[in-house]
């Protein structure tokens, strides 16, 4: 099955974007752009490299995979699933494909295209409907912050499994706390 929207072609390592539909803030796995590049550059067959998608957001610097890589003799096409970090806020996405592998005599290959860019819309998110924008990073930041709030004697727990039984049963466990079994 092939996607409505145009072919992203990508000519001496420049990335011509054309109507590639509308991505969406929030959106996950549901927007796919496919490239097409020339099998060979300066006589190097591409078909046994591997396709990455290297992007910048406000979240910061990802590596996607390339999917649905197909091939013939002249070009290879590729695809970038948008994943929640590439849509995660809205605005400017700066990317470039990276090709990697090795060459016919067992050296490092990389290729890389210009940067380009394509554009994530706006959109009500529902993690951000409590007034906090969640993530795994700050998710983490709330825990550590959490911990540093507490004692520092009390963020670690070291016993038997009975005396962390009977701390746990009195509340004197908590998410995010040091825990070290001396029996087990």
């Amino acid at each position: 099955m092939r996607d409505e929207h145009e072919l992203v072609k990508i000519v001496e390592k420049d990335v011509k974007v054309g109507n590639i539909g509308k991505i969406v803030a929030g959106e996950i796995n549901s927007q796919e752009i496919e490239f097409s590049i020339p099998r060979y550059y300066d006589n190097v067959d591409l078909l046994d490299k591997e396709f990455h998608i290297l992007y910048k957001t406000k979240g910061g610097v990802f590596k996607a995979d390339a999917v649905d890589v197909a091939y013939n003799d002249a070009e290879i096409r590729f695809s970038w699933l948008l994943n929640e970090n590439a849509t995660m806020y809205p605005g400017k996405i700066s990317a470039a494909v990276i090709v990697e592998g090795k060459d016919e005599h067992g050296n490092d290959y990389v290729l890389k295209t210009m940067n380009f860019s394509v554009n994530v819309e706006d959109s009500l998110s529902e993690y951000e409907a409590d007034g906090v924008h969640r993530t795994w990073a700050t998710d983490i930041e709330s825990r550590i912050t959490a911990l540093e709030e507490k004692e520092a004697s009390s963020a670690v727990f070291v016993g038997t499994l009975e005396e962390y039984d009977a701390a746990a049963s009195s509340g004197d466990i908590y998410e995010g706390m040091f825990v070290v079994i001396t029996d087990i």
